[in-house]
């Protein structure tokens, strides 16, 4: 399981958070993006505030970042 880390201050839960986020995602992208890219995630809010989100594998870890990082 690949990472990658946006820092920022966030206090919402986990799971209501990411939900949120991946509803504005799948209604900017195409369901088969959406499926590719972002079906098998997960995020985690550390304690220093940053939001980590996880993937399947570095490829799609790269991938997220460098294509829909100003999206999510």
């Amino acid at each position: 399981m690949w990472i990658f880390v946006i820092l920022g201050g966030f206090s919402v839960e986990n799971n209501k958070l990411w939900y949120e986020i991946l509803e504005s995602v799948k209604s900017e992208i195409s369901p088969k993006a959406y499926n590719t890219w972002f079906k098998n995630t997960s995020l985690e809010i550390k304690e220093n505030n940053s939001l980590v989100i996880y993937a399947a594998n570095e490829f799609a870890s790269d991938w997220v970042r460098k294509n829909y990082f100003t999206l999510i």
